[in-house]
């Protein structure tokens, strides 16, 4: 046993040391960095770009998109994307331990049908899903008095 902790714990040190954390600014651009000084544009940039254990920040601003999973977590390194005050389309968790946290999500007509604020995909299990707030969308209320 005293042989598997050394090599367990060096695994774990190491990959959290990986995790990155990146921006997402309504002012900033898909082909920078991704750094708190120079954000991404997008938050599909970085649903794009981030891997276990990754946490993107998406600062206060509106962005008018629809964001699919790139990638999956894992048990101990979710895929983190933290809102802001940051308005945003939907997401659709095609992938395992992401976690969406703090939007306020009011634009979702274009994931799938119904429309769907966050919509969980056949491999989107362990995702989180954690304070995050769901209006109804301006242009699609089914979901307020259906069965959506």
């Amino acid at each position: 046993m005293k042989n598997l902790v050394l090599p367990l714990l060096l695994w774990f040190l190491l990959s959290v040391a990986d995790a990155a954390t990146y921006y997402v600014s309504t002012s900033g651009n898909d082909a920078n960095a991704g750094s708190s000084d120079s954000p991404w544009r997008t938050i599909q940039k970085a649903a794009d770009t981030m891997t276990a254990g990754d946490t993107s920040i998406v600062l206060v601003g509106n962005y008018n998109e629809d964001v699919s999973t790139a990638a999956s977590g894992t048990v101990g390194n979710y895929i983190t994307f933290r809102g802001s005050n940051a308005f945003s389309g939907a997401f659709y968790l095609a992938h395992a331990y992401n976690r969406i946290e703090g939007f306020t999500l009011t634009n979702f007509h274009n994931v799938d049908t119904p429309a769907a604020a966050i919509l969980i995909g056949p491999n989107g299990h362990f995702s989180q899903i954690v304070s995050n707030t769901i209006g109804p969308t301006p242009t699609d209320v089914r979901g307020l008095n259906s069965k959506y």
